[in-house]
């Protein structure tokens, strides 16, 4: 039984009525910070060492036994639970779907001859709520083989993960291309801006001067019901925006995330040549390989980032390689493994270019936004 398997089975038994709510609480985040480890429960379990797992106490590791000896089935029988509870557990199953843990994103890859992507287009610092510095970062990304990366900290917007103000920005700029100066590596300066009600994004253009890449993330509006495809559709035609970052804004376990009509929203993309991030954020993965595989029909470009708020999540970046293979995608799609002159001109060009098609490389594959 994979670790993902496991994540699920927990936070779904997490809803149990009979539990008290201090072990539904445990069994929650115990399977959320499943996602987040390299190590096989599977195999701890039979090591007898699986309280070695982070938020694995006994209890929790009781529960992880039995559903791995089938004694407790992964899905509870919620006939008999109260209406309320049962509704409760039915809302938030979306939220369970889909998951690749990261010891399962490895061993996947392992066996799979899809190598790292040369950069990561999406990270925080300490310039917003990251808790590693720039150069930090930069020392990070080298170690993992990354040839570039872009730090993307937040607008002004969104106050509550210390969004910049625009001199902060301005500091920044300059300081990340004095890193890029000393380093010899490549660093964009990005951001990552939030999207409106109506779709537009919270810095106006004349503030972005100088931001080399812009990502556009939901950050309100997550659980709403109502269907969100104008606004979606409307910020991926904005002329600034590269990128539209986590577009359900989900979070594993949590009843919350975008409701749209994806294909419309990907279509837009496409003609704009919008890219689609591909978050590798442990308990975000938004999107995964169901949804990628909508865009693959709508003909998008890709983008990978590990949404990194410290310099060892730089590696989950794995997890979506994962569901890009999983998904099937073409490789020549996905923006990160572009050679970096390519990808520095694409970023460049975007904006100006408008609705275009142009085919990169040998394979004769179609993709728009003025790709050189």
């Amino acid at each position: 039984m994979t670790n993902s398997e496991i994540a699920a089975g927990l936070a779904r038994w997490s809803h149990e009525p009979r539990l008290g709510e201090r072990a539904q609480a445990a069994l929650a985040r115990a399977g959320r910070r499943l996602l987040f480890v390299d190590s096989s429960a599977e195999a701890l379990a039979a090591a007898g060492t699986l309280t070695d797992l982070p938020r694995v106490g006994p209890f929790v590791a009781r529960i992880i036994r039995e559903l791995l000896d089938g004694s407790r089935p992964l899905n509870p029988a919620t006939e008999t639970w109260p209406d309320s509870v049962r509704m409760i557990y039915e809302s938030t199953e979306p939220a369970r779907l889909h998951y690749i843990a990261l010891h399962d994103a490895r061993t996947l890859l392992r066996t799979h001859a899809q190598a790292r992507p040369d950069g990561d287009l999406q990270m925080h610092t300490t310039w917003s709520d990251g808790a590693s510095t720039a150069r930090a970062i930069v020392t990070g990304a080298i170690r993992l083989g990354h040839r570039f990366i872009a730090v993307t900290d937040h607008s002004q917007g969104l106050k509550i993960a210390g969004g910049m103000s625009l001199e902060q920005m301005r500091r920044q700029r300059v300081a990340l291309r004095r890193l890029t100066d000393r380093t010899g590596f490549r660093v964009f300066a990005g951001l990552e801006t939030n999207i409106s009600p109506t779709g537009g994004i919270d810095v106006p253009p004349r503030d972005l001067a100088g931001t080399e890449v812009v990502l556009a993330s939901p950050h309100s509006g997550l659980r709403r019901r109502e269907d969100q495809t104008a606004r979606f559709a409307a910020v991926v035609s904005h002329p600034a925006v590269h990128i539209l970052g986590h577009l359900r804004g989900r979070m594993f376990g949590i009843p919350r995330g975008v409701v749209a009509r994806w294909e419309e929203v990907f279509a837009a993309a496409r003609e704009h040549g919008t890219a689609i991030e591909v978050n590798a954020y442990p308990d975000r993965q938004d999107i995964d390989h169901s949804l990628i595989r909508v865009a693959l029909d709508a003909q998008c470009l890709f983008s990978i980032g590990s949404d990194s708020h410290a310099v060892h999540e730089l590696a989950y970046v794995d997890i979506a390689v994962a569901h890009l293979v999983t998904a099937g995608a073409p490789f020549e799609r996905v923006i990160n493994y572009w050679p970096l002159p390519d990808l520095e001109a694409w970023f460049q060009r975007k904006a100006q270019s408008g609705p275009k098609e142009t085919s990169r490389g040998g394979g004769g594959h179609k993709v728009t936004g003025g790709i050189p």
